[in-house]
């Protein structure tokens, strides 16, 4: 929130936090869609600021920090369609023709659209045509088995980097707030952990600052914090009751708030 403009310096009060004046004189400034001046902006306005060491460099409005969040979806989409999905490739069954690949944070949402059957292609020269055997959450990334010919795994190695290419899933998949694999078959454990690999660390940790916020809470050392072992209960307990994957997270989202399925760092 802008505490105060002076001059060519800017005041911003955090949610957390003391107040921090940055300079603002070598910063773009857009309001919506449309460039801007700082004199458009009053005290109290919600803004968003992105700093060098020099000062600020970029200053949004709430419109214009929306407009941003989309093309850069726009722009992900569009290479995610052209290029594939970024991963690496874990494990090699040459002889059974099967292989587990293991697709990056950032392609959740797609990866955990694919279902058993869905064709794919790993994109390499030439591209090796696969088939999904079985998807399901490591951590913050997602793993997905796939059948190969075994010819075709030659040439690939454990460790090596590659796209995995798939047809894009509906729009409704990106601008959801659920994942796309809600409500899937699954054991209790198996939807427990899921549970946990699909979201994240709501904790305030007072005074410090949580970076297992920026992945799942499947990723926290339960020895280390107690909100995984925390959750694990209360999920078990949802399930227990009966609920839906859906009813569980509405309910969370009511006790923990939205920072449960986003990424997010507290100061």
């Amino acid at each position: 929130m802008l505490e105060a403009p002076q001059g060519n310096d800017l005041t911003l009060k955090p949610a957390v936090g003391k107040n921090r004046t940055v300079p603002a004189t070598q910063s773009e400034v857009f309001r919506g869609s449309a460039k801007a001046t700082l004199d458009e902006f009053k005290k109290g306005d919600k803004i968003y600021v992105q700093t060098k060491p020099e000062g600020a460099r970029l200053i949004l409005d709430t419109a214009a920090f929306a407009t941003r969040k989309d093309e850069q979806k726009a722009a992900l989409r569009k290479i995610w369609t052209e290029r594939g999905l970024p991963g690496t490739v874990l494990f090699l069954h040459r002889f059974s023709g099967e292989m587990d690949f293991i697709l990056d944070h950032e392609a959740m949402r797609w990866g955990r659209s694919l279902k058993p059957g869905d064709a794919v292609r790993l994109q390499i020269a030439p591209p090796i045509p696969a088939v999904v055997k079985q998807v399901k959450p490591w951590r913050e990334r997602t793993e997905v088995r796939l059948v190969v010919a075994a010819a075709d795994m030659g040439d690939l190695t454990a460790g090596q980097r590659l796209a995995l290419h798939m047809l894009p899933p509906a729009g409704d998949v990106d601008r959801a707030q659920l994942p796309p694999d809600l409500d899937r078959p699954r054991s209790k454990p198996e939807r427990i952990e899921w549970f946990l690999a699909s979201m994240y660390c709501p904790c305030g940790v007072a005074g410090d600052t949580c970076t297992g916020d920026f992945y799942t809470l499947a990723s926290c050392n339960p020895n280390a914090c107690g909100m995984p072992h925390f959750m694990r209960q209360a999920i078990a307990a949802k399930i227990d009751k009966g609920l839906t994957d859906r009813q569980i997270f509405e309910e969370l989202l009511k006790e923990q708030g939205p920072d449960l399925l986003r990424q997010h760092l507290r100061p």
